[in-house]
């Protein structure tokens, strides 16, 4: 049987706040039938959804709407129209978008397609401009007429007026505010685009590594099979459950001890943080009222690098699992997620419970020091564990 086939692209329209969600999303769509036949100028029954973290996660907005196709079969029409989108930040997520249509005018949704919807980063830093500092502030018209030429070094005053150049320590200090407001990604190898986040002195991806190569464009060995992983004493990696279509784009990839200890993995300008360098964020956060009850004293910073979504419930105060000290949930931005890992054994074991993340640091010789998270913990685990086990990688600028 011939399925009937949607092609459809989204255009974000009215956005208030561009670190959150936009209240309002126009959405076009083009609608064919089974028999790859446009339908026009016909009646037709949508129901629009968001899902959080995977194109199976949980449905956090449903809307149904019918609506009319024109001459060409395009459908549009305003998500959020009748009643607003629900708030939340990018940096929770991801989310996705599912369309079901209904060509007939009806509620059998018989046409059904999902899609990422992606945040716009530099637009993070426009809705920001006006607080920023005179220091990284761009206004007026940025053009240099001519050329300049010299050898040897010429040093500049710091950028005043408009047409001025812009010294090294003026585009470093712009980076740097950049970054401190969350709105530049980094790029891996094979693609993929990594959001950042200042905390500190330090700079780090707020999403888990999924790169299946090295910098230098070598492929890193996928490995399924639980024996031959366990046996493994080079590089390997994996995705949750050897299924890479739910868990890639939430979780990120698996990494045993040996891939990342090649000093290839992450990409250029960025590594593998240390064990000290994962104390210093640790102490930093501590300093700086992150602990759970505002104390800065004593680790209680878990639920403040968790993600607010995804953790088995707790009961524990404080705990990462537990929805009490709402303002601290995820109050850093790092956002991390229960993607469980992969035992040394090969088996997989505890998503939705805990995450963990390798450091560069062994500990002894068939070991190396991490960091994770427990759903019924209020504080980061320090552990050591065997180079053979799956764990999440998290980057940090070097």
């Amino acid at each position: 049987m011939k399925k009937a086939a949607l092609s459809f692209y989204i255009a974000f329209m009215c956005m208030i706040s561009l670190a959150q969600a936009p209240q309002k999303m126009s959405y076009q769509a083009v609608i064919r039938n089974s028999d790859n036949v446009l339908v026009v100028n016909q009646s037709v029954g949508v129901r629009i959804s968001i899902l959080i973290y995977s194109v199976t996660g949980d449905v956090i907005y449903t809307e149904m709407q019918t609506s009319t196709t024109n001459g060409n079969g395009l459908l549009s029409i305003e998500i959020g129209g009748e009643e607003p989108l629900p708030v939340f930040d990018w940096k929770d997520g991801p989310f996705f978008l599912k369309t079901e249509i209904d060509p007939t005018g009806g509620t059998n949704y018989t046409i059904s397609g999902i899609s990422q919807l992606l945040s716009v980063p530099y637009a993070f830093y426009a809705e920001s401009a006006s607080t920023a500092t005179d220091a990284v502030k761009l206004t007026g018209d940025q053009t240099i007429d001519g050329n300049k030429t010299f050898t040897g070094t010429t040093t500049v005053t710091t950028p005043v007026n408009s047409n001025d150049a812009a010294t090294k320590a003026y585009v470093d200090a712009l980076i740097d505010k950049l970054y401190q407001e969350g709105a530049l990604r980094v790029r891996d190898i094979d693609g993929n685009y990594y959001n950042t986040l200042k905390t500190g002195t330090q700079i780090w991806m707020t999403e888990n590594l999924k790169t299946t190569r090295y910098k230098d464009g070598t492929a890193i060995p996928v490995v399924t099979d639980n024996t031959e992983w366990s046996n493994l004493t080079t590089p390997g990696y994996c995705w949750y459950n050897n299924d890479e279509a739910n868990f890639k784009n939430v979780y990120g990839a698996m990494y045993n001890w040996y891939t990342l200890n090649t000093g290839n993995l992450c990409p250029v300008d960025w590594h593998i943080p240390s064990d000290a360098e994962w104390t210093t964020l640790e102490n930093y956060l501590i300093a700086n009222n992150y602990n759970y009850d505002g104390t800065t004293s004593g680790n209680k910073i878990a639920k403040s690098l968790a993600s607010g979504f995804g953790w088995t419930s707790s009961i524990t105060t404080g705990a990462v699992g537990n929805t009490d000290y709402p303002a601290k949930r995820n109050a850093t931005g790092f956002t991390t997620l229960p993607g469980g890992y992969r035992n040394d054994d090969g088996m997989f074991i505890d998503i939705g419970k805990d995450g963990g993340w390798w450091s560069a640091t062994e500990s002894v010789a068939t070991e190396a020091w991490d960091r994770y998270l427990y759903y019924d913990n209020s504080y980061v685990i320090r552990g050591t564990y065997s180079k053979n086990n799956g764990f999440s990688v998290r980057c940090l600028k070097d």
